[in-house]
Order: C-alpha cells, then sequence, then structure tokens
C-alpha cells in the first residue's frame, strides 16, 4: 500500500526518531575518553639535559598538578630520556650522565620520589659502559649496558634501589645483537620481557620474547631495515580484554598502532584519522584503569606533542590533554 503525501512527512519523522534512539544505544556501547574519572600522570621533557616536569591532571587537562626534578649541578639528563613511573606512582626512574664520575663513563640511572624529593643513583657502572633504564615492575627494574668497544647490549634486571643487579642470560644466535637500549619491556604480568635484537646476517631487526631468566626465547616479529628507512618502536605490553597484547609504532604508517598477539599472530593495525601529518610519539601506550580506553602521545611534527584516548579498536580518538608548549617529548607515566 503506498502512503499518502500527506503521511510521508510523519513517517520520516519516526523513521529518524528511531535512528537516533538506536544510534544512542549504540554510542553508550562505545568507549570513550572520560575527563571526570581518568586521571593521568605524564612527564613533559621541556629542555632535554637538566630537568623534565612530572604533572597530574585529570583526562581534560582539568587541575594540573606540576612538580620538576631539578637534578644536581653534577648531573645532566641523557639526549633521549623516557621517565618510568613505578607501580605505585611513588618513584619515578630516568637515564642520566654523571660528569663527575670517578672512572667510568658517568652513565647512570638515577631514581625520585614523585613529589621530586630524594634524587638519588641507584645504577652506575664503573667500566665505560652505557647504562639505560628500560622499564620495571612492582620491585624490581629492567635496563640495558651497552660495554664500549662490544657490539650489542646486555640486559640486566635490579631492585628498585639498584640492590642485585643480575645480568639476563639470553641464548641469543651470536649474530645477534641486542639493540635500541631502553627499547626493552616488561610483560604485564611482570614474569617476561620484550626486547629488539639485530640480526647482523640478514639485516633486520627482530622482537623477542623470553622468560626473566633468558628461557623460552621466542622471536615474534622481523622487519628488514637494510637502508634504515624503517622503524619499529616497541610502545608496551597491555592486558586488553584478558589477553596479552604488544603495541608498535612505526615509519612506515606513523599515524597508526601495530598490535600483536604475545606470540606474535593475529596482528592488526589501529590508524588514527586525527589531521594530516599526524605521528604516535615513541612514547609507552597506556590503558585507563576499567581498561577500555587507550591514552597515546602524539602530534604534528610542526606542533607540540599532544596526549590522546580512544577506544581500544582505535575508534573515537579524542583530545586529552595539552601541555601548551613545545617540548622535546611528552610520556605517560600512568592512568588512574
Amino acid at each position: 500500500m503506498k502512503l499518502a503525501l500527506s503521511q510521508k512527512p510523519i513517517s520520516l519523522l519516526l523513521l529518524a526518531i528511531l535512528f537516533f534512539i538506536w544510534g544512542c544505544k549504540k554510542a553508550e556501547l562505545v568507549a570513550s575518553v572520560n575527563p571526570s574519572k581518568d586521571k593521568i600522570i605524564y612527564f613533559n621533557n621541556i629542555d632535554h639535559y637538566v630537568s623534565f616536569d612530572i604533572y597530574a591532571a585529570y583526562a581534560d587537562g582539568y587541575l594540573p598538578r606540576k612538580t620538576s626534578i631539578n637534578l644536581p649541578n653534577n648531573v645532566r639528563l641523557q639526549t633521549v630520556n623516557i621517565p618510568v613511573l613505578s607501580a605505585d606512582r611513588a618513584t619515578v626512574f630516568f637515564n642520566a650522565f654523571n660528569v663527575n664520575a670517578d672512572g667510568g663513563s658517568g652513565y647512570c640511572i638515577y631514581s625520585a620520589n614523585i613529589n621530586g624529593s630524594n634524587i638519588s643513583q641507584i645504577i652506575h657502572t664503573p667500566d665505560y659502559s652505557i647504562v639505560s633504564m628500560a622499564d620495571t615492575y612492582a620491585d624490581k627494574i629492567l635496563f640495558s649496558e651497552e660495554k664500549a668497544l662490544v657490539h650489542g647490549s646486555q640486559l640486566w634486571l635490579a631492585g628498585v634501589d639498584g640492590s642485585n643487579p643480575r645480568q639476563i642470560n639470553i641464548g641469543l644466535d651470536p649474530n645477534y645483537d641486542i639493540e635500541n637500549l631502553s627499547a626493552a619491556k616488561f610483560s604485564f604480568d611482570g614474569n617476561s620481557i620484550f626486547f629488539w635484537a639485530f640480526d647482523n646476517m640478514k639485516l633486520s631487526s627482530n622482537l623477542f620474547h623470553c622468560n626473566l631468566d633468558g628461557s623460552g626465547l621466542t622471536k615474534i616479529f622481523t622487519y628488514p631495515h637494510p637502508d634504515n628507512s624503517t622503524r619499529y618502536t616497541l610502545l608496551g605490553n597491555l592486558n586488553i580484554n584478558r589477553q596479552s597484547k604488544v603495541l608498535l609504532s612505526s615509519t612506515v604508517n606513523p599515524s597508526s598502532i601495530l598490535v600483536l598477539n604475545a606470540d606474535g599472530s593475529a596482528s592488526q593495525t589501529i590508524s588514527f584519522n586525527i589531521n594530516p601529518h599526524f605521528v604516535v610519539a615513541e612514547a609507552p601506550v597506556k590503558l585507563s584503569a576499567d581498561g577500555q580506553t587507550m591514552y597515546f602521545s602524539g602530534g604534528r611534527l610542526t606542533d607540540p606533542i599532544n596526549i590522546y584516548g580512544c577506544n581500544l579498536d582505535g575508534s573515537n580518538p579524542q583530545l586529552a590533554i595539552t601541555p601548551g608548549m613545545s617540548s622535546a617529548g611528552v610520556y605517560i607515566g600512568a592512568i588512574y
């Protein structure tokens, strides 16, 4: 039966209302940035060398509180520095250089209370090697050591105060060199680690996974870069919907994140259509306390780096926090 002309506007109105109701119900199922709930601790590396700021704010930038880590006169931040926050949000770890070190290269790892107090050196090697903070979990830290005149690095564990340092004995093929210094991460449960190693024969970078004692070594991802035109960065290992997921960013598609299972299977790409020339920063990705929102750093190369939030599938990207200044790097420490 055909509708009379007078009935069409009414029918169209009813359809519009139904679509509106359906759309609202669908939107209720989609997680998004919750500024009234999520709080973010983030680091702003403002001058590369002698200080960085720690901020705590709601996810929309509301009520920011700032603490500055001001190093002693004889200590400098390493040029590339990503501070790492302890799980209890009480201590921050960072890479530094002691210009007055007695013997050795002066490269070391420092810690400080989150309020800027109790700045202390916890790791230093006197054999002219370079040490670099990588990650922390519960009562231990993960760091790398690159010895002078030796290819590649070694990975080490120690207590959060630098006590009981012990090398992780990883049975890599001699053709492989552990690379990228601090680009190693604990698994989300703290029982294993992920790290990069370069294959000098095949000229490829490889992401490995192993237990804390070096056993169970497994290669989970490989990419060739003989001309260094391609590079992947390990952004972290997260427990997403009760599954261990490894997150990578790349220079191939810099406005996206590659997501792998912990064994390297079922890879998928999460793309962010935020604005032209958007780049995901080489900084840790964090989940909200309820596990439904992913937070990451990024921006255009000509603009300051911001913090964004999105759904777990990359949809609904929203600007969370704008630090408001050009900076060397903005790194998320924790979401709570």
